[in-house]
């Protein structure tokens, strides 16, 4: 028995206690002191041969390991494409880039006005997130054409220009 679970794996006082005698130990997800994962499943114990689906979930434990990887995936896939995409200078992407310090520092500010809009309308949450991004992202630029751009506050965030 290299895994003693009574009563869940907790202890007299709360704590889990696992013995573990010559195997590799991965924990599960647990959810503040409850024999459940996050999402109220009851945990198995896939260590047991007599686990009934151990084999699905340890490919849902797979997805969700994989899952970690789309992020830095989208990140490197994204600079990869850019790099050999936009090679030549290019006015658009100059301008882009112009504005890109101005829409970091005020997205912050105008992203709940724009999530103000679609928060009680019974839209689907992701065509909302999708609404909202595409609201904001047009207020910024347009925020940067007409208030920054040829103004102090651009010079100051972009240096003196030679165009």
């Amino acid at each position: 028995d290299s895994l003693s679970l009574g009563g869940c794996g907790y202890g007299d006082n709360g704590p889990r206690k696992f013995r573990v005698i010559d195997k590799d130990l991965t924990l599960g997800v647990f959810c503040w002191s409850k024999c459940t994962d996050c999402s109220g499943e009851k945990v198995v114990n896939v260590f047991q041969n007599n686990s009934k689906d151990w084999k699905q979930i340890m490919i849902r434990r797979g997805f969700i390991f994989l899952h970690n990887f789309v992020v830095p995936i989208y990140v490197m896939l994204t600079l990869s494409l850019f790099t050999r995409l936009c090679r030549e200078p290019s006015k658009r992407l100059r301008y882009i880039s112009d504005s890109s310090y101005w829409i970091y520092v005020i997205h912050v500010a105008v992203i709940p006005f724009a999530g103000i809009i679609f928060y009680s309308k019974n839209i689907n949450l992701y065509v909302q997130f999708f609404l909202t991004a595409i609201l904001t992202t047009t207020i910024c630029f347009l925020s940067y054409h007409y208030l920054v751009r040829k103004t102090f506050i651009g010079k100051f965030l972009n240096g003196k220009k030679f165009d």
